[in-house]
């Protein structure tokens, strides 16, 4: 007897004991408890187990994601923080530095381990070159702070000798 079951169907006894004729959902129920039965049923009906299971990657990236996520974080809050507090002083500057290297050591130990081609062209190619990228923009905006920063202080220096003469 084949019946098909819809969500929200319910069977009646006799359909359940015409059901498990032939079957050993008989057997199972006089063994089991219900929940073991619909268990062993759910489980029957899942997608059979493959040995291919994807890579959890290397033991150090869960931690270098954690640290550098904190390090994200840190640097937005920065940011946010240095538009309304002393936005010319140095000290923002030393900390966005110290959050790119953070940044570029990810990237250097992530290239390292995958090699380029894997790195820029293999199953987390698209957050890589975000990283990249990302990273990139954060050298070039920490080496046009440190040029601005040094012309800011050679004009100051050009203003005070100017005012000592």
């Amino acid at each position: 007897v084949d019946i098909m079951l819809v969500a929200g169907d319910r069977l009646s006894v006799d359909q359940l004991f015409d059901l498990a004729q032939g079957s050993q959902l008989l057997v199972a129920m006089q063994t089991m408890t219900v929940d073991e039965v619909v268990e062993d049923a759910a489980f029957a009906i899942r997608i059979p187990h493959t040995d291919h299971q994807p890579s959890a990657g290397p033991a150090w990236e869960t931690p270098m994601q954690t640290i550098v996520s904190t390090v994200v974080l840190i640097n937005v809050l920065s940011m946010g923080v240095s538009v309304d507090y002393a936005p010319k002083h140095i000290g923002w500057i030393v900390l966005e530095a110290s959050c790119t290297i953070v940044f570029c050591m990810e990237l250097v130990s992530k290239l390292g381990h995958y090699g380029v081609r894997e790195y820029f062209a293999g199953r987390q190619c698209h957050w890589n070159i975000c990283d990249f990228f990302v990273t990139l923009v954060s050298i070039v905006d920490i080496v046009f702070s440190i040029v601005m920063q040094t012309m800011v202080a050679a004009s100051d220096l050009t203003n005070v000798s100017g005012a000592v003469r």
